[in-house]
């Protein structure tokens, strides 16, 4: 059978420009932010084998889902949205409080849509660095999630 060529369109998908994340209570937008990722959840595998399985063959079931992490980066201004990170850290590791709302929001669909994220979570990174010639000072954030997120598109 010959190949039929499938219709062609042009993307509507964007940059992240314009994009922001913000944590705390009250929300606050996180500044110099060049970078951010959501990995929302994973789904481990519970394996329920038995001597008697069917066909010899591994039964495997989908266990609880596990919350994932968000990976941020940017340029370290020394701004209390940054430094304030640190703080929530250490909040966080005395249970003081557990975890902090969070809400992610970046254009989708050639910017006619809004991507709206927003869950909890705590502060399990925080790095700051190189200090060197010739580019700008780093840090880096890791937040833990806790439980499920929103997923909104307006």
């Amino acid at each position: 059978m010959p190949f039929a060529m499938p219709s062609t369109y042009t993307s509507l998908g964007g940059t992240g420009y314009g994009s922001t994340f913000s944590i705390g209570s009250p929300l606050v937008p996180v500044l110099e932010v060049k970078s951010f990722d959501i990995d929302s959840l994973s789904i481990p595998e519970v394996n329920v084998t038995h001597l008697l399985s069917p066909n010899a063959t591994e039964e495997l079931r989908p266990g609880l889902a596990k919350p994932g992490m968000i990976q941020m980066s940017g340029n370290f201004i020394g701004d209390a949205s940054q430094t304030g990170l640190l703080t929530m850290a250490v909040e966080g590791a005395q249970q003081n409080p557990q975890t902090q709302p969070f809400s992610a929001v970046a254009p989708m669909k050639d910017s006619t849509r809004t991507l709206t994220v927003t869950g909890v979570g705590y502060i399990s990174k925080f790095k700051m660095g190189a200090f060197a010639n010739g580019k700008p000072v780093d840090f880096e954030c890791s937040v833990q999630i806790s439980g499920l997120i929103s997923i909104n598109v307006t």
